[in-house]
């Protein structure tokens, strides 16, 4: 995935793993980080995977959400 850097994006892309990410609106920045994208398209692909399998599964984020409860029920 090549996107721009706004918003929660930075977030969900790790550059040179995932995906690539331009700085905002600078077209020629997301050129080349599609460009890059489809050199390494398998590599990207197996990494975002595995990104979405660790953080984005149901199970991790339904931790998260236990966690942060926790900790405001805490106090913290």
């Amino acid at each position: 995935c090549a996107a721009f850097a706004v918003g929660g994006i930075p977030e969900l892309i790790e550059p040179g793993r995932t995906g690539m990410l331009a700085q905002p609106f600078d077209a020629g920045e997301l050129a080349a980080g599609i460009r890059a994208c489809i050199e390494q398209s398998a590599a990207y692909g197996a990494q975002a995977r595995r990104f979405v399998e660790q953080r984005l599964a149901p199970e991790p984020v339904a931790a998260g959400y236990r966690e942060a409860y926790a900790d405001a029920l805490r106090g913290g």
